[in-house]
């Protein structure tokens, strides 16, 4: 990690950290469709909006097209990855008690594209591309994640009034001159300006929803369940283990059930139980991450908890594993990686606890003894 402020903080990533990927939301959303595509099994519809959905039997109404043609479709299961502002569970709740909570925090952001440079024309990266670069202004702060392709996906996060101040090219540049000089060579004014007022705004919101369920009917998956502030890039991963819990529980329950509807209720209460906690843990850990990153990774114990955690890790990984490793590179549920991280953290204050009182007990006996020192 590369924490830039008034001096460089330079913190490499582990092995593990290195394989992280970044990965433009629009450019995924096409690869998803295109293999959608390609499968014979998959319908897609387009301009259909969802406007009412009746679980007990299995049907939603679409208004189609811009006509709003009212259209019926039916089916066994009825999944929804409609993300944030997801209609499907608002219909869940009309008919299901499901505990339901949102928090905004004051912040947008907006996705700034750095480009690849040429170096004896050869494309390279513009930095460091084995580092999570990070500029941390406690109000606001840029973030930038190498992508395959020798660029970096760099994210201003600022809060709405300061967008809606920097409304002109002078104003941009101004601003990026005072907090962010390095950057703007390595962005360009033209990309940097034409990405600021082009590229949307997107604002920043964290959801819980329990169960993520109902009846033998309905199911969510992703933002739709457990939206999450993007300060910990799990979001899509989190949606992703969604999914495969989805396949094991229904493989699992179908299989030895005597009948399909038993069994597919079985299955969406497993889900739940099992995602819930994990998907509560994880809006918690990017909430956490969003502070740290905002101004943490600039304070000296920031800086020394890292180092330790990284020496110990080195060292001995079967004793420590840091948090963000157990997050982004392991199986580890979210819930279990933040509790052996509690462990893990009560350990290492135990260790210094006792180092310190065992270098006091060492002064003092020493000064008992009466060594004294002795300076040339």
């Amino acid at each position: 990690m590369t924490a830039r402020s008034s001096a460089a903080v330079l913190q490499a990533r582990t092995a593990l950290m290195r394989s992280a990927i970044g990965l433009l939301s629009r450019f995924f959303n096409v690869l998803v469709l295109e293999a959608a595509e390609k499968c014979p099994e998959v319908t897609m519809y387009f301009e259909h909006k969802l406007n009412r959905i009746d679980f007990s039997k299995g049907s939603m109404d679409f208004l189609q097209g811009p006509e709003k043609t009212k259209v019926t479709k039916h089916a066994d299961l009825i999944v929804g990855t409609d993300g944030a502002y997801s209609k499907v569970r608002g219909q869940m709740m009309r008919m299901t008690r499901m505990n339901y909570q949102q928090e905004y925090i004051d912040e947008c952001y907006c996705e700034l594209h750095m480009p690849a440079k040429l170096v004896e024309g050869k494309r390279t990266y513009a930095m460091d591309p084995n580092h999570l670069h990070i500029w941390p202004r406690h109000k606001f702060l840029i973030t930038a994640i190498p992508d395959r392709d020798h660029t970096f996906t760099c994210t201003l996060f600022m809060p709405y009034g300061m967008f809606e101040a920097i409304d002109t090219n002078e104003k941009l540049m101004e601003f990026f001159a005072t907090y962010f000089k390095d950057i703007i060579p390595l962005i360009g004014e033209e990309t940097l300006q034409k990405d600021y007022f082009q590229n949307p705004r997107g604002s920043l919101i964290s959801i819980k929803a329990s169960p993520h369920h109902v009846l033998a009917k309905g199911v969510l998956l992703g933002d739709s369940a457990h939206a999450m502030v993007p300060f910990y890039g799990q979001g899509l991963n989190c949606g992703l283990q969604d999914v495969q819990v989805l396949f094991k529980v229904l493989d699992e329950h179908l299989i030895c059930s005597a009948t399909v509807p038993y069994g597919l209720q079985q299955a969406l209460e497993a889900y739940s139980a099992e995602r819930v906690e994990d998907c509560h843990a994880m809006c918690d850990l990017a909430m956490y991450n969003h502070k740290e990153l905002r101004s943490g990774v600039t304070s000296l114990s920031y800086l020394i908890r890292r180092r330790l955690e990284r020496w110990i890790h080195q060292r001995a990984p079967q004793v420590l594993v840091p948090l963000y490793c157990m997050v982004s590179f392991s199986t580890i549920p979210y819930s279990e990686a933040i509790r052996r991280w509690r462990r893990q953290s009560i350990g290492i204050l135990v260790v210094l606890s006792v180092l310190a009182l065992i270098s006091m007990v060492s002064l003092f006996w020493l000064v008992a003894q009466g060594v004294t020192t002795v300076y040339s």
